[in-house]
């Protein structure tokens, strides 16, 4: 397949093809090939799980924080601290779904080793998505929980009942072994994640009037406004925003202190990173892999078979929205919005890439 489109319209493209042209300009960027493709495979599997705000449109943010010197390029993740069951590891700011990966391996060894194992994991930069280390981890029968914080950097949100940014984003994930596919949660802490504003803005769109403020605290649909001094809110919203508020702190807690990343405070770093925590726990130990499956199954069609609420046509488990994208794109290809597809062709340009035709 080669990439397709109409003007005005998204491109569409084959996952290998995506994944090349990705890894060629992230490889262009300085990237060691290894480096490159892991990069660029992790935004591919984003966009086939149908999470286009943390797959192709990332690389030219990415390629910014390169050219600040906030990525290192050919940063390879290292163990700072090894306690058996609990490991640190030290990003060196490089690309963060290198340390991501680094992190399941070791996460997955140590959890067969132990029953259970902790990855704490500091100056990562940006990680991309959660889904992707949690949901690799169930693949391998382990049940785990993925907190990520900024380390301080990039307060966007106001605390529940307040204007300013005070908070970061801290987005979670959880996944477990689901048969073909994991049983799969994978959710920022606000209302909305900020790269889903500007996925939005990217494509012309307003938003949901819940999901930001604008500098004076009100609520806005204008993705400007939150670059315009505005604030998310936390998960939850104006009326049930406490929950969300009390989870960020916590991993904030968790994510930032236990690895030494950092939290948030008055003064930020200016540089964008990730810290985080990977809790596992090896299932096959604990309950037999029968067993798991039969429950399994007994509340996936306990809960899927309730009656659909007036405009609900089916009700979905954890996991499959992604299952189902994935297979999808896989089939008919990935849709890239016109916007990022331009801003990957001057990326390309400017590094020295072929540019893909559309």
């Amino acid at each position: 397949m080669t990439a397709t489109s109409t003007e005005g319209q998204d491109v569409v493209i084959a996952a290998p093809e995506l994944q090349r042209y990705l890894a060629a300009i992230a490889a262009a960027l300085g990237a060691p090939d290894p480096i490159a493709e892991r990069v660029a495979s992790s935004l591919v599997a984003a966009n086939l799980a149908g999470h286009d705000s943390h797959g192709a449109l990332l690389l030219p943010y990415w390629a910014e924080l390169v050219d600040r010197g906030q990525i290192r390029v050919d940063a390879v993740p290292e163990v700072v601290l090894d306690r058996g069951a609990v490991v640190t590891i030290d990003g060196r700011f490089g690309f963060g779904p290198v340390a991501g990966h680094m992190a399941v391996e070791v996460a997955s060894e140590r959890a067969r080793a132990h029953g259970v194992s902790c990855v704490l994991a500091r100056n990562v930069n940006h990680v991309g998505r959660l889904g992707e280390f949690t949901s690799a981890l169930a693949e391998r029968n382990q049940v785990a929980l993925m907190l990520v914080n900024c380390q301080g950097s990039g307060q966007l949100l106001a605390p529940f009942g307040g204007v300013e940014r005070r908070l970061t984003n801290n987005p979670i994930s959880i996944a477990a072994p689901g048969g073909t596919d994991p049983v799969l949660l994978d959710m920022a802490l606000s209302v909305a994640a900020e790269a889903k504003v500007w996925l939005a803005k990217a494509r012309g769109q307003r938003i949901p009037e819940d999901w930001v403020v604008d500098a004076a605290g009100r609520p806005s649909t204008e993705p400007d406004d939150l670059f315009a001094g505005g604030a998310l809110l936390p998960l939850g919203g104006r009326a049930g925003g406490h929950k969300g508020y009390g989870l960020i702190v916590l991993v904030d807690i968790i994510a930032g202190i236990l690895s030494g990343g950092g939290v948030c405070r008055p003064d930020p770093p200016e540089d964008f990173s990730n810290a985080f925590a990977l809790f596992t726990l090896d299932v096959g130990p604990v309950c037999d892999d029968a067993a798991y499956a039969a429950e399994l199954g007994r509340l996936r069609d306990h809960v899927t078979g309730a009656t659909p609420a007036p405009g609900v046509d089916e009700i979905l488990f954890p996991g499959d929205t992604e299952a189902r994208a994935r297979a999808a794109r896989t089939a008919a290809g990935i849709p890239i919005e016109a916007g990022t597809w331009a801003q990957l062709a001057e990326l390309a340009q400017r590094a020295g890439v072929p540019i893909q035709p559309a």
